[in-house]
């Protein structure tokens, strides 16, 4: 072995401490590479989750039509049909038999066991036999509404009697479970006769199909072929809404998900960059802390570059161990965010699994870019005179600066305090970096808070738009409303007013978008950016005419007077944008229509599928007797409808959005857990370092008090002096990450940045950092002096 060898193994083993937190400190900030793995780990998992849930590529919502054997089959054996499933889908609402409490749900009558499209997996219990239905796993989760398997949930049927059904197990379909498609509506799913029974139909209303080519234009055909073949079939147009089509690897919810992986790969970027300052910093410090024996292996005759290829060679080694540790837990750290996410998204139990290319970049990572980060200070080591070096001259400026001098002259601190800010001094470079870590951390803080309270105001604004407290629903399945049941309705006791509406789907430039047919006085509290609402001139045999939501126009780039060809029920049809609003209702992602209009458009002649009331008083308790009372009273006549109640649906959606948010948060912490390492790790090597200088203060007759000042004082510093440059980059990075939200969701917010934050985080800076630098406090005051005196 030769000299420079045995040189990089007695590194490696002397300050064994020291050695492994620079390992472990790498290892945190490698691990923190692994965030960027979970976008590609849960979109694989989803892949998978597709192929087993054999999920549809085009799915048509139908009036109850009779399909015998053969017409099935016909429809299966269309150009183009790789798989077909009919099914039959009924919206009503469910009770419990605990306790009575009623929630809105949609029961599926499919083929359970034998499907060929859209599959519903047992999870627990078995198959439903006879009159049995299975519960969808996400109904808790997402609704509040659980049913034990072998429990009964009361179903309400078309005949307005509440039914008992019992479950028989629980069950998911990537394509209909409640977390996975945003619903707050439980899911149920049992044989085709017992739905048909509930719902007091006799055939399908919901056919789903695979494809051999999915392309755009082969879903265009195939949903034209359907509709030519079940009109011949049928004589009438069959669709009562607009066809769902999916492109391949797609899935339900992706495109709110990949909004929010915009943001989580915004919070990934500062974390990597934290990483780096960390692995910058301790690095810079190894390299700075051997400038000693970098001058005496000059001072023997070592050349400049067997001097780099020891310190280098040092690094390496403390690098690939800190990549290999790091590795292994970000594995672990990137498997436990994409199950989480899988789960608490999608109700998907993602398998674990590991991103080979984040595990080799991890791998490299650690020993290149220790190498890397020494190469500055190891340049600036060989470079000076070793005379000056021995004699502790040059290796540290402090003192030839204004600042330095300001704080030798300075009287308002105490001795121990004046020597932790004089410390902060000492070592410019690796002080900056150690502030560097906290602005960022910080700045991160405060914008995450703001953009959370901005996603607060947005919210609360959408629903002050919606000046109703009862929404009532008549789904798929279930007869619309005409004027008597708006004459029973408006007839019941607590009820002010009620706005008959139509809600549906539409096709604009190839998305899909929410659509609401109003007339021209509606509850809708609108604010236009351009152009008019609604008049009375706007009927049913007029030009078609539409609002545009805020999202809508940023992704089509419409304007006032435009005019678009949107997909209908109908097929599609010519419309000419009267107006643009800038409520973000369904995230701005909204198409306005004239009622009349909008009734021809979806084959709704002189019904509507929902009703909004108002009621005379909004307290809570209030609303649910109003709701009850008129749920009772249209059921009576003959209308199964379901309700959804204004502060309810307001809770559930500020805890959706508070959800995200929480998460982003979450993974904001893992940034400013970085800084604080980045912090800890600073002040023990700086310890470490002056330890003799430690020895020398205990035996002057320094106590642990004034020793334990000195630190705490280096480190307030450094947090304060964080938190300044922190909260001027979190206001900038605040507005920066609202730009991009309205950007990437195409829709503008109101800016809301709590000034109280600012104040706030100051505190809790000071009281984090006073807290995780105990543990080198500690170390610091029970320094034997006799052993300080001789370290080396």
């Amino acid at each position: 072995m030769s000299a420079l060898s045995r040189k990089v193994r007695g590194d490696l083993r002397r300050h064994w401490g020291k050695n492994l937190l620079i390992v472990g400190t790498l290892a945190l900030a490698i691990a923190s590479f692994a965030i960027v793995a979970v976008p590609g780990l849960l979109n694989a998992s989803m892949q998978s989750e597709i192929r087993q849930a054999r999920l549809y590529d085009v799915a048509v919502a139908t009036r109850d039509l009779d399909l015998s054997s053969r017409q099935l089959t016909a429809l299966g054996h269309l150009p183009n049909v790789a798989a077909f499933e009919p099914a039959v889908q009924y919206s009503t609402v469910v009770a419990t038999a605990v306790n009575g409490s009623r929630q809105n749900a949609v029961v599926w009558g499919v083929n359970v066991g034998h499907q060929a499209v859209d599959v519903v997996d047992v999870t627990g219990g078995r198959l439903p036999a006879g009159a049995e239905i299975l519960a969808d796993e996400g109904n808790a989760s997402a609704t509040g509404f659980g049913v034990s398997t072998g429990g009964n949930a009361a179903i309400l049927t078309a005949a307005d009697q509440m039914t008992p059904v019992r479950v028989s197990g629980t069950g998911r379909s990537l394509a209909t479970s409640p977390t996975a498609n945003g619903s707050n509506s439980a899911v149920f799913y049992g044989t085709v006769p017992t739905v048909r029974a509930l719902a007091g139909v006799s055939g399908y209303n919901y056919l789903a199909f695979r494809l051999h080519d999915n392309s755009p234009a082969a879903q265009t055909a195939i949903i034209a072929a359907v509709r030519r073949y079940l009109t011949a079939q049928t004589g009438a147009s069959p669709f009562v809404g607009l066809p769902t089509t999916r492109a391949t690897g797609s899935w339900p919810g992706q495109s709110i998900f990949g909004q929010i992986i915009a943001l989580f790969l915004v919070i990934t970027v500062m974390a990597v960059l934290c990483a780096l300052f960390l692995i910058a910093n301790t690095m810079n410090t190894l390299v700075v802390e051997q400038g000693n024996e970098i001058a005496i292996l000059r001072a023997l005759g070592g050349r400049r570059r067997q001097i780099a290829s020891v310190i280098l060679r040092t690094a390496g080694a403390l690098g690939a161990a800190g990549s290999l540790v790091g590795t292994a837990l970000g594995v672990v750290v990137a498997y436990l965010l994409t199950h989480y996410l899988a789960a608490q998204l999608f109700s998907v139990q993602a398998g674990f699994a590991v991103s080979a290319p984040v595990v080799v970049a991890g791998l490299l990572a650690g020993p290149v870019l220790a190498m890397l980060t020494c190469v500055p200070a190891l340049r600036r080591a060989v470079r000076r005179p070793v005379a000056d070096v021995l004699d502790n001259r040059t290796s540290l400026d402090y003192g030839t600066g204004r600042l330095d001098r300001m704080l030798a002259g300075a009287r308002l601190l105490s001795g121990p305090a004046r020597m932790g800010v004089r410390n902060t001094l000492r070592r410019k470079r690796r002080t900056a970096a150690t502030i560097a870590q906290v602005t960022v951390a910080v700045a991160l803080a405060i914008a995450l808070f703001a953009v959370g309270k901005t996603v607060a105001a947005a919210t609360a604004a959408v629903h002050a738009a919606q000046q109703f407290q009862i929404e009532v629903d008549a789904g798929n399945g279930a007869p619309s409303f005409g004027g008597r049941a708006i004459s029973v309705a408006a007839a019941t006791p607590g009820v002010t007013q009620v706005e008959p509406l139509i809600e549906n789907n539409v096709g604009l430039h190839g998305q899909q978008y929410i659509a609401y047919g109003f007339g021209p006085s509606t509850l809708y509290r609108y604010q236009l950016s351009s152009g008019r609402w609604f008049i009375a001139a706007d009927t049913a045999t007029s030009p078609a005419v539409v609002v545009l939501g805020p999202a809508v126009a940023s992704a089509t780039g419409a304007r006032v007077g435009q005019r678009l060809v949107v997909l209908t029920p109908v097929g599609p049809a010519q419309v000419t944008v009267v107006g643009i609003d800038s409520v973000i209702l369904n995230n701005g992602a909204s198409v306005f229509f004239p009622l009349a209009q909008f009734q021809r458009l979806t084959n709704s002649a002189a019904t509507v599928n929902a009703l909004w009331l108002t009621t005379k008083s909004t307290s809570d308790q209030f609303v649910d007797q109003v709701s009850a009372a008129v749920q009772t009273r249209l059921g009576q006549a003959g209308y199964a409808a379901t309700i959804k109640k204004s502060y309810v649906e307001t809770a559930q959606n500020e805890s959706a959005n508070n959800s995200i948010v929480t998460l982003l948060e979450v993974l904001g912490l893992l940034v400013v857990g970085i800084a604080l390492i980045g912090l800890v790790g600073t002040l023990t090597l700086a310890l470490i370092e002056r330890t003799r200088e430690v020895g020398i203060l205990r035996c002057l007759g320094a106590g642990a008090r004034q020793i334990r000042r000195v630190f705490n004082a280096e480190a307030v510093v450094m947090a304060t002096a964080g938190w300044a440059l922190g909260s001027i980059l979190g206001y900038a990075l605040f507005l920066g990450l609202v730009a991009f939200v309205e950007h990437d969701f195409g829709l503008t917010v109101v800016k809301v940045f709590p000034v109280l934050s600012v104040p706030v985080a100051l505190v809790a800076v000071i009281v984090v950092t006073l807290l995780v630098v105990r543990p080198t406090l500690r170390r610091a005051v029970r320094i034997d002096p006799g052993r300080a005196l001789r370290y080396e």
